[in-house]
């Protein structure tokens, strides 16, 4: 996405008008195809993805936490960049180049978030990182055509950055976490699908909200009166995340076994339970251990 955005060539396309018969009957098939699969998947006794996972409070939570936050840097990355081209006259390089310290923080930041979350709880983390995430959209928000990078821009981009440093380590981990082992790869496919409509979303969704389409992206005051309004409504679905996460993520959503899960010990069969010290790390501690060939230093003659 970054590419074509930046792209000299590809920028800024003519976009249809959300009205047209095009769009009403792609959106038409799409609810369409996500009512049937919901229907088959609800009847079928093997589903792809069991619906009863989102019973689990942690997990329908996490995964809203990821929707609102990878919209929320889908926003940003979309109508940000066209902001910084269109209305503050950057190049399509500088506006690349003005959000890598939104990379820069992920990088630093995302593997000590997941330490505090593990050692903490991940219920402070996540709503700290949202707190963080929408007060840097708020002050995206302010930004102004006159506005110099370092003054303005940098601060937003870095506040918004720690949060989602602090936000999406732990997302994870705790969606992973609220299941059972024999679903935790259906549950990192759920966070992985949700993360990219959450950013499909964003781009389709926020223009519209904000009064933003088709040539306005093309008009600098038209896209000035528009990005705040469309920053400020991010912000409130993050505030909205972070509130989400405080009532209903646990501290110990990271250290408590998810429903159904066994000790692997019981699970595994005696023979499984065996290994060789060559092989690799042993899956369980044998019950019964062999005794040893060597007599004990301790016995006597």
């Amino acid at each position: 996405m970054l590419a074509v955005l930046t792209c000299p060539v590809l920028r800024w396309p003519r976009w249809p008008s959300p009205g047209c018969p095009a769009v009403i009957t792609a959106a038409a098939v799409s609810l369409a195809t996500a009512g049937a699969f919901t229907a088959v998947e609800w009847r079928s006794s093997h589903p792809m993805l069991p619906l009863a996972l989102f019973r689990s409070r942690q997990f329908a939570s996490a995964t809203v936490l990821a929707l609102v936050t990878y919209a929320a840097l889908g926003g940003v990355i979309f109508l940000f960049v066209a902001f910084l081209q269109i209305s503050l006259g950057y190049t399509a390089l500088q506006a690349g180049a003005a959000t890598l310290p939104v990379t820069l923080l992920l990088l630093i930041g995302s593997s000590p978030s997941g330490a505090i979350a593990q050692r903490i709880g991940p219920r402070i983390p996540l709503t700290a990182g949202a707190v963080l995430t929408g007060a840097g959209l708020l002050l995206m928000a302010q930004i102004h055509p006159c506005d110099s990078y370092v003054a303005a821009v940098l601060p937003s981009l870095a506040v918004f950055g720690a949060g989602l440093a602090a936000l999406i380590t732990p997302i994870t981990a705790t969606v992973l976490a609220s299941v059972d082992a024999r679903h935790s790869g259906i549950a990192s496919a759920v966070n992985n699908a949700l993360s990219r409509l959450g950013q499909m979303i964003a781009v389709a969704a926020l223009p519209l909200a904000a009064g933003l389409s088709g040539t306005d992206f093309e008009d600098p005051a038209k896209l000035a009166a528009g990005f705040p309004v469309a920053m400020t409504i991010a912000a409130g679905a993050s505030f909205a995340a972070a509130l989400l996460a405080w009532t209903t993520i646990r501290d110990d959503a990271l250290n408590r076994p998810a429903a159904g899960t066994k000790p692997e010990a019981t699970a595994l069969s005696p023979s499984v339970q065996r290994h060789c010290a060559v092989a690799g790390t042993p899956l369980a501690t044998s019950p019964d251990p062999r005794p040893s060939s060597h007599p004990s230093a301790d016995k006597q003659p």
